[in-house]
């Protein structure tokens, strides 16, 4: 296993319980966000459980589902063992239901659809959902439906029950056969998808029984689904015939009709995260800066693999031959070879907007050292002067001024380089 601890940086919390915590993170080397799985301590440090987690992992990174998150990579992060998936703009589908004040019956089975070809997938693996839950299922803003977390409790449930004990959190989302040792069977899954889609009805949450609260239609497919014994539960195809027919007499479509729609809307979901590279290059990270004629932002080339910052300056409505000016300087400062002066890379134009391509410099502006006080040796400051000075100097020979010297414009890098940016380029 591992030390991915280099490689990442965590950085919000997106959501926990006693066996893992989930957190927003960037790659270090390609400025990709992804979500990261930390497991306990205790986990962390169970022989047995790492042996399980690692093989679980090493299984399901060559799954691929759209109804699942998409594993990574695995290992170590601060002596916790985790993963590494893709991320999404999502929440909790408990979340959303705590914001609705009412959810139709047909809405819910809409989602139950999405989850039994989920159920489908894993039984094709022979493999039991256990222990997710209703915060570990995530609805994105598209609309598309995903299982997240689901490794852990894979790795979990493949020890022994005795071995964990209190550990097993939402019992009620594994089949009563686990408690028997029995690790799979073909209807385990059928169970946990019942009480998955029982508990969207706040009636369910509120103790009473499914006869009382569901539509008819429903009820005998939940009450055989519930059956402790799995050999008497309905099979999948059973099920998706009887929903089938709910849907159709409901929604007026049919069970394959609502998973392709499902279907286009992952679709179109993967061709937005495509489309929002630059130029099919470019993944825009977080902004910068922003002053009266445009916005700078940290990216990251995705073919030369490296970090930019790229300047945005709106177009739309300015005169053809400022633009044609703009991209006339830039192009001039782009063939300015000096360690103390900002590389240009490129120019790119779309309708609305000129991006600038630049070298990335990670520090601090003159401006903010002073605006916090920090008091600098004599000696430092002649340096720097010298140093911009110099850069100055040889633009100045090569028939380029720089129009707006200030402290704003100065950087500091880590390294305690100077480099001079924004040679007044719009």
């Amino acid at each position: 296993m591992i030390d991915i601890t280099s490689l990442y940086i965590t950085k919000d919390k997106k959501d926990s319980n006693p066996l893992f915590e989930r957190y927003s993170c960037i790659h270090t080397k390609t400025g990709i966000y992804r979500d990261m799985v930390l497991v306990n301590q205790f986990l962390s440090q169970h022989p047995q459980f790492r042996e399980k987690f690692q093989s679980v992992i090493e299984e399901v990174k060559e799954w691929e589902h759209p109804g699942l998150e998409k594993i990574i990579e695995y290992g170590e992060f601060k002596n916790r063992v985790s993963y590494v998936s893709d991320t999404r703009d999502e929440q909790p589908l408990s979340g959303f239901l705590d914001t609705r004040i009412t959810i139709s019956v047909a809405e819910i089975m809409s989602v139950a659809i999405v989850l039994l070809d989920i159920v489908k997938f894993f039984n094709s693996k022979q493999r039991t959902i256990t222990g997710v839950s209703l915060e570990d299922i995530k609805l994105s803003f598209e609309g598309s439906i995903r299982l997240t977390n689901y490794p852990v409790y894979l790795a979990i449930s493949s020890l022994p029950p005795d071995t964990t004990g209190l550990l097993l959190i939402n019992q009620k989302f594994y089949p009563p056969e686990f408690f028997r040792g029995i690790e799979y069977h073909k209807n385990s899954n059928l169970y946990w998808w019942a009480q998955i889609v029982l508990s969207m009805f706040p009636d369910y949450n509120a103790g009473r029984k499914p006869h009382e609260f569901l539509p008819q239609e429903l009820v005998p497919i939940f009450t055989n689904l519930l059956n402790p014994e799995p050999d008497k539960r309905w099979s999948i195809e059973r099920v998706y015939e009887e929903i089938n027919q709910f849907l159709k007499s409901t929604l007026g479509e049919s069970t394959t009709d609502f998973l392709q729609k499902v279907a286009e809307r992952q679709k179109k979901l993967a061709m937005k995260e495509k489309q929002d590279r630059l130029f099919g290059r470019f993944r825009i990270i977080k902004e910068l800066g922003r002053g009266g004629m445009g916005v700078v932002f940290q990216g990251y080339d995705e073919i030369l693999e490296r970090y930019v910052a790229i300047k945005r300056i709106p177009i739309k409505g300015v005169n053809p031959s400022r633009i044609e000016s703009i991209k006339e300087e830039a192009k001039l400062i782009a063939k300015l070879n000096h360690p103390a002066i900002v590389n240009v890379f490129d120019v790119f134009e779309d309708e609305d907007f000129l991006y600038i391509i630049m070298e990335y410099v990670e520090g601090l502006s003159l401006e903010k050292i002073i605006s916090r006080g920090v008091k600098l040796p004599f000696e430092r400051i002649i340096d720097m002067i010298m140093n911009v000075a110099y850069a100055l100097e040889y633009a100045h020979d090569r028939g380029i001024v720089h129009r707006d010297i200030k402290p704003a414009n100065i950087l500091i890098t880590r390294t305690g380089a100077i480099k001079l940016v924004d040679f007044g380029i719009a």
